[in-house]
């Protein structure tokens, strides 16, 4: 798990998001404790409509 300080995200946003992309879950610091933390959304299921038109 990587940490990026809440300073260096608006420079390093794109590579950041890049890293989640990639599954990698990325841990926001503020004076170097972690405040967030960013991991790839799970895709949704199928709803149950769509299930029944399979």
């Amino acid at each position: 798990m990587a940490e990026v300080s809440i300073r260096a995200l608006p420079k390093a946003g794109g590579h950041v998001l890049d890293r989640v992309m990639s599954s990698e879950h990325v841990v926001i610091t503020r004076d170097g404790q972690p405040i967030a933390e960013l991991r790839q959304l799970t895709p949704a299921g199928l709803s149950a409509e769509q299930l029944l038109q399979r």
